[in-house]
């Protein structure tokens, strides 16, 4: 395991957070056995790989509506 890096369970799944409210979409946290290390990852690995297993699922925060100045809505992340 590299020690330089905080790799915990915890500080990954708050790094796929910020991620997924990024980019709008779901990300995988992983743990790969093989290495003793988390990751995470937009893409579900296939279920037949023994080596890397699926910790958590993250979704992104809803996106509220509000209306401008002008009628006009956008997107804020509350």
């Amino acid at each position: 395991m590299n020690y330089d890096i905080d790799n915990t369970l915890s500080q990954t799944c708050k790094e796929a957070k910020e991620l997924a409210n990024e980019i709008r979409q779901r990300v995988f946290v992983l743990y790969f056995s093989e290495q003793d290390e988390f990751d995470y990852s937009e893409v579900k690995p296939d279920r037949n790989d023994s080596t890397v297993s699926v910790m958590r699922e993250i979704k992104p925060d809803p996106i509220q509506y509000d209306e401008g100045c002008n009628g006009l809505k956008y997107n804020t992340v509350r």
